[in-house]
């Protein structure tokens, strides 16, 4: 099976000083910050609750566990966070209101309250926009930030 590239780190910059421009920069970072230092499918990123990532105190965890129902094949699996994306998280952590939200879908959206199944088309759309945007040869359906961000 063909794996699609990669971003590299000057492509990345780019793809997140493009977020920057948008109505919703922080959590547009977020999401691609999610996608590429941790791996995660958009399906896996919508999926995510604020308990997933925030421990009770409100600090970005070290590394969380994907349900069964939240990744591909139905096997639970460890996510580990850089510093980096624990830096991310934590400023987007500052921009929701963390005491309520316990149990809620980690990334929401103006329109709806998590951003789940019939809204994850939005997300997909979203991660499209930088490559569309700044030409960076998006192909088909095919996203190159992580192989695994693929939508089959």
């Amino acid at each position: 099976m063909h794996q699609e590239q990669t971003l590299n780190e000057a492509q990345l910059r780019r793809v997140l000083h493009y977020c920057c421009s948008r109505r919703h920069p922080v959590r547009g970072q977020t999401i691609v910050m999610v996608s590429f230092y941790a791996g995660l499918r958009a399906k896996q990123i919508a999926a995510l609750k604020v308990d997933d990532v925030f421990d009770e105190d409100g600090n970005v965890r070290e590394q969380f566990i994907l349900s069964a129902v939240q990744s591909k094949g139905g096997k639970t699996r460890t996510v580990y966070l850089s510093q980096r994306l624990r830096r991310s998280l934590s400023e987007y952590g500052a921009t929701i209101s963390l005491c309520h939200c316990a149990g809620n879908s980690l990334l929401r959206s103006s329109l709806v309250e998590n951003l789940g199944a019939q809204p994850l088309g939005r997300l997909i759309q979203f991660l499209k926009q930088p490559f569309r945007a700044l030409d960076m040869g998006l192909r088909d359906s095919k996203l190159p930030l992580q192989s695994s961000l693929f939508v089959r």
